[in-house]
């Protein structure tokens, strides 16, 4: 391993968004290769409570995604 790998292990960060009283948008932002957050994100998933989004984020990382999740 070299020392850059020690920072490559995370490829994106996801952001939630609340648009409603039941409307949890989950976006996504990458990570480049120079480590800096792109400026664009997409939606990768929608739900109707935020339990039901943090845990589509909890089954994500247990199948091993590089994604981190942040508040916002």
């Amino acid at each position: 391993m070299i020392a850059r790998d020690a920072f490559s292990s995370i490829h994106g960060i996801y952001r939630i968004h609340q648009a409603g009283a039941e409307s949890f948008w989950l976006y996504l932002q990458n990570i480049g290769a120079n480590g800096s957050i792109s400026s664009t994100s997409r939606v990768v998933f929608f739900g109707t409570s935020r339990e039901q989004v943090e845990s589509w984020i909890s089954s994500r990382n247990e199948e091993g995604s590089t994604v981190q999740a942040v508040n916002g």
